[in-house]
């Protein structure tokens, strides 16, 4: 739901074809994937979801991000993409790999700072050893990603202007584009 306006808007004015690759909740997808496929269908996507995991935590990320990896792969054989727009962290680790084995241009839609938000909102308590190892892990994941990114995006002019403040930004200086 959130992709969609911007991928039809984008493939009617540039005549493009898009395939998307997603993780759909299995209630969701349940109760209105055949609407979205419709609507797909309507529009030449070439629409390939997948089912999201969220147990258990952490280990669900990397099993959603391995099913990721593999289809994405294996469409990138088929079709030859020339770019990989990746709207998380977990899929942009995906289009990171598939930017090192491949000549994919990698657009990080990261639009907030969802390691930080995790903390922040509660959800990861650093003082638990796991959380920790995993904001540690996530955090040097995201540095990575801005280093490699073709393109990023987020939802703030503030955002953007402290992306431009850290030095793995600095050594690429991907342009940052703001979609609020």
């Amino acid at each position: 739901s959130q992709v969609l306006p911007y991928i039809i808007g984008i493939q009617q004015q540039l005549a493009c074809t898009f395939t998307l690759l997603s993780c759909e909740k299995p209630d969701r997808f349940a109760q209105q994937g055949n609407a979205i496929q419709q609507l797909m269908d309507t529009n030449s996507i070439d629409w390939q979801p997948l089912l999201f995991h969220t147990k258990p935590p952490f280990v669900a990320k990397l099993y959603d991000q391995y099913q990721l990896k593999r289809r994405a792969l294996q469409l990138h054989r088929q079709k030859q993409f020339a770019w990989v727009h990746c709207r998380s962290y977990v899929a942009a680790m995906v289009g990171e790999e598939m930017k090192q084995k491949t000549d994919i241009k990698l657009l990080f839609d990261m639009r907030g700072f969802w390691v930080d938000e995790r903390v922040e909102g509660g959800m990861w308590n650093l003082k638990n050893p796991f959380y920790k190892l995993a904001y540690q892990y996530y955090k040097h994941r995201e540095t990575k990603l801005i280093n490699i990114a073709d393109a990023i995006v987020v939802l703030t002019q503030r955002a953007k202007t402290e992306i431009e403040t850290w030095a793995s930004w600095q050594a690429q200086k991907a342009p940052i584009t703001v979609i609020p």
